[in-house]
């Protein structure tokens, strides 16, 4: 998911300590990043407030999320 990898790049944040703080396990960040994955809803929904709207959660479903 590019939009998320550049934000761990932009703010210089760790996989590891972002998956900490969206409480997922270090293996299914690294699933989201590689698009073999896709968060819940739910955690779609706490990715976008957690980096502030710069990855939406529409990202990830599209619209109808």
């Amino acid at each position: 998911m590019e939009q998320l990898t550049q934000y761990l790049k932009k703010t210089k944040t760790s996989q590891a300590e972002f998956s900490r703080v969206i409480g997922v396990h270090s293996s299914v960040m690294c699933k989201y990043l590689k698009k073999k994955a896709k968060p819940s809803p739910q955690r779609a929904y706490l990715i976008e407030r957690v980096t502030d709207g710069a990855v939406p959660a529409s990202a990830w479903f599209g619209d109808a999320a």
